[in-house]
């Protein structure tokens, strides 16, 4: 049971996700498109019935949708383009001023020397044990 939930809830998060960026608009031309094809290769040949349905000439309510949705779409993003030059107005080119890197600073790695014992002799290895 749990998991059906999980499944269902991540679907409905991809759905919300794929709406919030208008990502159905293409699933819903195609839906149209195919629905256009079938109602009119009742009445005509193959290849008629498909170029009826791509010439844009006799668009269905769902191709009328999708058209409207688009153009909404790309109003909505002008007007952000437009508010955002709006509030972050960019520079002139002529009036930046190159600058100059920082001279980099030089590190002396100092060697450390061995810190063996004063009386440079090593403690003796123990005899190996038997198990």
């Amino acid at each position: 049971m749990r998991l059906g939930f999980q499944r269902g809830f991540a679907m409905l998060l991809i759905l919300a996700v794929a709406t919030a960026g208008n990502l159905h608009l293409p699933i819903v031309q195609a839906v149209a498109w195919s629905r256009m094809y079938s109602q009119y290769r009742q009445h005509y040949p193959a290849a008629v019935a498909l170029g009826i349905t791509l010439s844009g000439q006799y668009p269905c309510a769902l191709c009328k949708f999708v058209i409207s949705a688009e153009t909404e779409r790309s109003k909505q993003s002008d007007l952000t383009t437009l508010t955002f030059h709006e509030l972050l107005p960019l520079p002139d080119i002529h009036s930046v001023v190159a600058v100059a890197p920082s001279p980099l600073r030089s590190w002396i790695w100092q060697e450390t020397k061995n810190s063996l014992p004063k009386n440079d002799s090593l403690p003796e290895v123990p005899p190996p044990r038997l198990a």
